[in-house]
């Protein structure tokens, strides 16, 4: 009898077993299936607006800042180190890699401070601006050849697409002159009184160095000049704030923008037809910024929102195609934590630096293929 119980009870206890080593694997299997169906929420959202993340290695003490297309299948891509304090010591690196194989090659690394701003010169080197000089890169070996540095105490310049002009701005006001330099000419003087205040900033080149573009702040509603080389007035534009403002590729129209609704203003993207002295202002939502030239009619702009900040601690962020000839728009990406940088090649691809939903606040790149066809226009 005793015999017996010992067998029950090895039985039974060996049923618990087996059923408590089912019951864990069974969670962890919920839990797997739990992890994949938040992981597959995760990619479709991404997938739905085709967009595909790109691997790019991780180097030390540096983040990603900036993207540029160099052709629809290669890229540069600008990383900040994380451990520069002084700003006089900031350094950067720029890279550039192909989409087809990504193996970055270092194109340059030191101090560079400012926005960068990166266009393709007349003769097909790539010039890369900051706050105190530009470095042109020549595209078949994609070295630094020249380093030219802005005229001495300049905070602000902008060097012509045929490379021999340069709009700048110091203490004075804004200045055009040749490269090398000959005779500057002051364009507009600053002014710092009492009474009034106005001072020129972000000069712009049309493309074929025709038409200045630039802007004025002070005690009077900004506003954007067009000007000839040797100063004269072609045309002007009074906007509440602004964004950054850039030339379409066709040399007679700009693009900018009233920042919006946390400025307490409406949402504006203006184009500024110069030639016909005319401009055409579209009413938008939220806040919006534009960080990229325009191709052809399209706008890439970056809308920021507020509804959701109470719930997830920070504004949400999507990119926005916007056609100005049919004034119809698309938006081209889910809702990202953060958009840092983002890109509009010729055939329609976008590149964007972003946080989608890392909570480590990284930084990814993010290609779209096929955000617009422009072949049918």
């Amino acid at each position: 009898m005793m015999e017996m119980k010992k067998i029950l009870f090895m039985t039974t206890l060996l049923l618990l077993v087996l059923f408590c080593g089912c019951s864990v694997k069974q969670q962890q299997m919920q839990d797997i299936d739990s992890n994949i169906n938040q992981l597959d929420g995760t990619i479709s959202a991404l997938e739905e607006y085709g967009l595909k993340k790109l691997t790019f290695p991780d180097i030390k003490g540096f983040r990603l800042h900036d993207i540029y297309w160099v052709n629809d299948d290669s890229i540069l891509v600008i990383l900040n180190d994380r451990t520069s304090k002084n700003r006089a010591d900031f350094t950067k690196r720029v890279y550039y890699t192909t989409l087809t194989d990504i193996k970055p090659q270092l194109v340059y690394e030191g101090p560079f401070l400012g926005n960068e701003n990166l266009k393709r010169l007349k003769n097909g080197d790539l010039l890369l601006s900051g706050t105190d000089k530009a470095l042109r890169i020549e595209t078949q070996t994609f070295t630094v050849i020249e380093t030219i540095q802005f005229p001495e105490g300049s905070f602000e310049a902008d060097i012509s697409y045929d490379g021999k002009k340069i709009a700048y701005v110091n203490d004075k006001g804004l200045f055009v002159d040749t490269i090398p330099s000959s005779k500057p000419i002051l364009l507009f003087e600053r002014i710092d009184s009492e009474k009034e205040k106005k001072a020129p900033t972000e000069p712009k080149w049309s493309e074929d160095g025709q038409i200045l573009c630039y802007a004025v702040i002070g005690n009077e509603p900004f506003k954007y000049v067009f000007v000839t080389p040797d100063g004269k007035q072609i045309f002007e534009y009074a906007i509440e704030a602004h964004g950054f403002g850039w030339w379409f590729g066709d040399d007679q129209k700009f693009v900018s923008v009233s920042l919006g609704e946390n400025f307490g203003m409406t949402p504006l993207l203006a184009v500024i037809d110069v030639n016909n002295k005319a401009v055409y202002e579209t009413e938008k939502d939220g806040i919006i910024s534009i960080r990229c030239q325009p191709y052809r009619n399209h706008v890439l702009y970056l809308q920021s929102k507020m509804d959701k900040l109470e719930e997830l601690g920070h504004l949400t962020e999507r990119l926005i195609l916007f056609d100005t000839a049919m004034e119809e728009e698309k938006i081209i990406t889910p809702d990202f934590k953060y958009i840092f940088s983002y890109e509009l090649s010729p055939s329609g691809k976008i590149a964007l630096i972003g946080n989608y939903d890392n909570p480590e606040n990284e930084y990814n790149i993010y290609l779209i293929e096929h955000a617009h066809s422009f072949e049918k226009q």
